[in-house]
């Protein structure tokens, strides 16, 4: 992912913190599955979209900004 296309100067950080807490997710969700821990799956994969909504919220500020101002 290209953090500087995606969001604003001051939110790549953090973004690249919620792209990396997504991977883990995505992670452990695929092992609770395969081990049979669906309400652990559960569990993580609300905090999964928890995170992509956080990494959408962020990418959408920088479409917003950008269009307001040119």
């Amino acid at each position: 992912m290209n953090f500087e296309t995606h969001f604003l100067k001051e939110d790549i950080s953090k973004a690249s913190e919620e792209h990396w807490r997504i991977l883990n997710l995505l992670t452990h969700t695929a092992e609770s599955v395969y081990s049979g821990d669906l309400d652990k799956a559960k569990n993580l994969s609300t905090h999964l979209l928890i995170s992509i909504r956080n990494l959408a919220d962020m990418s959408s500020e920088k479409y917003n900004k950008e269009k307001a101002y040119g």
